[in-house]
């Protein structure tokens, strides 16, 4: 991961790596390697080797890109725990990972401390607090003989990389460790289907403790480069899309339902009248079509540009059901490939049987191809025309 990452920033230094929505913060490449450099030659320099673990513990913002991927090229492992834990569950975690080192939210500095662990570093990344460092600190660890190039090509393909913890509803969180080949596998394995480029968009707004906020945000774009828009609240992430315009998406149920229920709203309350809600839960089901009169583009494209210019979207759980997308919509629009997902009945209606064909549904938009996943597999069939003809 850290070769593709220093890839990545080589391509165009000065675009945009990092941003929140309004551009109220950016973060180009350039400065993210410098930043990624500086975080991994201080962490070094405060005793963090490879192997060491490294937590972090704080709300989604851009200065988690650095210190994450920073301790990456040390060969370090680097995790993410829930804001929500209270103290005696972060005894737990930070004791089985083996925690040396928290970077933390000044918010968070009291409930570490009350978890008893015995840590050798908190860095706290936006204030002081007795007995932390800062990141003007961190950075001033480095030692004038540290060989950056060299530690970040000294690591391993089976290097743990990250640990993930499972919700532990049966007991204590089970820590599962991630090495860089496992991720870089399951990056190459979504990118061939999904068709992750450069050029594409994505958010961050769920828990980066979440392997599904990790794999689209961060892993994408250390292999692919892509544009990552950060929202700190993820109950903001509606209000956000427009800005953010993502080409690729992730939402786990929850969020969609609350997506579906707000475009609901906003379109039950449209003046014209000419699209009712059932329509918008269409929209956001499929992210492309709204069944609209076809002299209707105006209301069309007013509900499209809600869902942003998506490419491709995706649902965090196994789905359950089969069901159909048509997509008469995504003509001379940014959508290359849509993923259809199952998100809930509430949304897909039990006597909406045509929805309930297919599973899957990926369009191109040169040559639309449709992918049918099946309980046999997939299916590949390919159409001239941009409408869906089975």
């Amino acid at each position: 991961m850290c070769e593709a990452f220093q890839h990545a920033a080589a391509v165009d230094p000065d675009a945009v790596a990092l941003r929140t929505p309004g551009d109220t913060q950016t973060l180009t490449w350039r400065e993210y390697a410098a930043d990624v450099r500086r975080v991994a030659a201080g962490l070094h320099g405060i005793g963090v080797r490879r192997g060491d673990t490294v937590a972090l513990m704080m709300a989604n913002r851009i200065e988690f890109y650095p210190l994450e991927v920073g301790a990456q090229h040390l060969g370090a492992t680097s995790f993410s725990v829930y804001n929500t834990l209270p103290a005696e569950q972060l005894t737990y975690v930070f004791g089985n990972a083996g925690t040396k080192v928290v970077i933390c939210e000044q918010q968070y500095v009291d409930r570490i401390r009350a978890s008893g662990t015995q840590l050798e570093h908190i860095v706290c990344i936006d204030g002081v607090a007795d007995g932390t460092l800062s990141l003007d600190d961190l950075y001033a660890a480095a030692e004038d003989g540290f060989d950056f190039d060299a530690t970040w090509r000294s690591v391993q393909p089976d290097d743990v990389i990250t640990l993930i913890y499972t919700s532990g509803t049966t007991g204590n969180p089970k820590g599962v460790e991630m090495t860089h080949t496992n991720l870089l596998f399951e990056a190459y394995a979504l990118a061939a289907v999904l068709d992750v480029r450069p050029d594409d968009r994505g958010t961050s707004y769920l828990p980066s403790a979440h392997i599904a906020d990790r794999i689209m945000a961060l892993y994408n774009q250390e292999l692919y480069g892509i544009l990552v828009t950060v929202i700190s609240d993820v109950r903001e992430i509606a209000a956000a899309l427009p800005d953010a315009r993502p080409t690729i998406w992730a939402a786990v149920p929850r969020v969609w339902e609350k997506l579906k229920a707000g475009i609901e709203f906003a379109v039950a309350h449209e003046q014209d009248g000419r699209l009712v809600a059932r329509d918008a839960a269409h929209v956001v089901r499929t992210g492309l079509r709204v069944r609209a009169g076809a002299d209707d583009q105006e209301t069309k494209e007013k509900v499209l540009n809600r869902l942003a210019q998506m490419r491709f979207t995706t649902e965090g759980r196994e789905p359950r059901g089969l069901y159909l997308l048509t997509c008469h919509e995504a003509k001379g629009r940014e959508f290359d490939m849509v993923i259809l997902p199952y998100v809930s009945d509430q949304i897909f209606p039990d006597d909406d049987e045509e929805q309930r064909q297919l599973l899957y549904v990926a369009l191109t938009r040169a040559r639309q191809r449709i992918l049918i996943r099946t309980a046999q597999g997939m299916l590949p069939k390919h159409c001239e025309a941009m409408g869906l003809a089975l």
